[in-house]
């Protein structure tokens, strides 16, 4: 009886083992979430641009020539993003809008030949850009690069100091704008992204014949940089 006994105990020991081996062997390991970037999302950003305008005769005998110094448009930016993404493999296209304002501004008075009694000052409040953007995603990274439209309004004063009199005409300038970018996603529906641009704004014409500063047109030419972070939500 009790070599039964023993018998019966070591059968039920060897099938525990048995069952315990093939669970150990069959259970597979627990794969890490791959990192979804497909579906839209609304954002916010804040950073800092910088750049030259170059005031120039537009017409006549001295046209091309400079009327003052470069103007320094620096300053503080922020607003809001739009953008949706999809991603295929490893690659994500995009299409991303934004609306950012903040005061740019600086003054400069009119050199020789022009008569150096006016300064010329221009204001920048606001910028906007429509961009694709083309990415390649490591999980929860992405690395991009993106380009298309931008947009910005930029008002120019003509100050002459003799009387104080001031004329003011304000222009919205379109341009192109490019820049690259590094999104890190630290949860399922938030992303984090530092990004830079280079913006070129088309040459605008201000006032015109009937300019009082020698009663030509005047011409702006904006370049600038932005350096800006953001964080956004995806939906």
């Amino acid at each position: 009886m009790k070599k039964f006994a023993f018998v019966a105990a070591m059968a039920v020991l060897g099938c525990a083992s048995a069952s315990a081996a093939d669970l150990a062997y069959t259970k597979a390991p627990v794969a890490a979430p791959v990192y979804n970037w497909t579906g839209c999302y609304v954002g916010g950003t804040v950073g800092y641009r910088w750049g030259t305008s170059s005031v120039t005769a537009g017409s006549g005998g001295a046209a091309g020539l400079p009327i003052t110094n470069d103007l320094n448009m620096d300053g503080f930016i922020g607003g809001g993003t739009l953008g949706c993404n999809y991603q295929t493999g490893a690659w994500v296209l995009g299409l991303e809008g934004d609306f950012s304002g903040g005061q740019a501004k600086d003054s400069q008075g009119a050199i020789p030949p022009f008569n150096t009694a006016f300064i010329v000052s221009e204001r920048q409040d606001w910028v906007a850009t429509v961009r694709g953007r083309v990415g390649y995603a490591v999980n929860n990274w992405l690395f991009y690069g993106t380009g298309g439209l931008a947009l910005t309004e930029l008002k120019q004063t003509l100050l002459f100091t003799p009387t104080g009199a001031t004329n003011s005409q304000s222009q919205v300038l379109s341009g192109w704008t490019a820049g690259a970018g590094v999104e890190w996603g630290f949860a399922s529906n938030w992303t984090a992204k530092v990004e830079y641009l280079y913006t070129e704004y088309n040459r605008q014409n201000y006032f015109g014949p009937t300019a009082p500063l020698a009663g030509i047109w005047i011409d702006a030419d904006l370049k600038q940089h932005i350096v800006r972070g953001g964080v956004n939500y995806r939906f």
